[in-house]
């Protein structure tokens, strides 16, 4: 299971990181996605699945490009983490 905190309080759970980038992008069309090291993920593999399973993992969403240019997730959209 994936969670999902919206910066604005709203949650939401959904099965697989695929799901919730999906779910974010369905508010946020042009959102993208950066992994802890700061590696942009576009097509998530099992390899992601997996290292959300760490306690500390995260994945940050932007609404767009422009917004994470230079941010420490700050503006930030959504954070996704394994449940």
């Amino acid at each position: 299971m994936i969670e999902i905190r919206y910066s604005n309080g709203s949650e939401a759970m959904v099965d697989t990181l695929a799901e919730a980038m999906v779910h974010v992008q369905s508010t946020y069309p042009e959102a993208v996605f950066y992994t802890q090291d700061g590696c942009e993920l576009v097509l998530p593999d099992a390899a992601d699945e997996a290292a959300l399973a760490s306690e500390d993992a995260r994945i940050l969403a932007w609404p767009t490009e422009a917004a994470s240019v230079n941010d420490d997730g700050a503006r930030a959209i959504a954070s996704l983490r394994g449940a």
